[in-house]
C-alpha cells in the first residue's frame, strides 16, 4: 500500500471490513453483538434479508419440544465449521445431562455418519431446506 502512496497504516482485517468501506452493512440486529462504543458511523446493523418466496417448509418432528423447555441455541459459526469437535461436540457432551434441549444448527453442512454423539436432549439441523 505503501508503495501506491497511502500514508496510513492499514486496520487489522477483521476491523478492515469495517472501516475500509463507506458503509458496511451486518446482517444482526444490536442485541446479539458485543457492545463496541468504537463501532464506527459506517457500520449499520440492518437485521435480516427480506424472506425469499415462499416454500414448502415443513418443521421437523421434534418442533413442537420448542415450546416445552428452555432451549439452548448452538452454532459454531460459518467459517471455522469444518472441525465440530472444536465446538459443537463439546457443547453436546457438556449439556447431556442439563435440563435444556439443544438444537445445534450445522449452516448447511452436513454431518458424516458417526462424526457427532447427539445426546438424547439435543436435535441437529443440517440444511434449513
Amino acid at each position: 500500500m505503501a508503495g501506491l502512496g497511502a500514508t496510513a497504516m492499514l486496520p487489522v482485517i477483521s476491523d478492515a471490513q469495517i472501516l475500509l468501506p463507506d458503509v458496511f452493512a451486518q446482517l444482526t440486529v444490536p442485541s446479539f453483538e458485543y457492545p463496541r462504543i468504537d463501532a464506527p458511523p459506517a457500520l449499520w446493523l440492518i437485521g435480516v434479508l427480506p424472506p425469499g418466496p415462499p416454500t414448502a417448509w415443513q418443521p421437523p418432528s421434534w418442533w413442537p419440544e420448542l415450546s416445552q423447555c428452555r432451549v439452548v441455541a448452538l452454532a459454531q459459526g460459518t467459517v471455522a465449521d469444518h472441525d465440530l469437535t472444536d465446538l459443537v461436540q463439546p457443547a453436546l457432551d457438556a449439556l447431556a445431562d442439563e435440563g435444556v434441549l439443544v438444537v445445534a444448527g450445522l449452516g448447511g453442512r452436513e454431518i458424516v455418519a458417526g462424526e457427532l454423539r447427539v445426546p438424547s436432549n439435543a436435535r441437529v439441523v443440517e440444511r434449513a431446506c
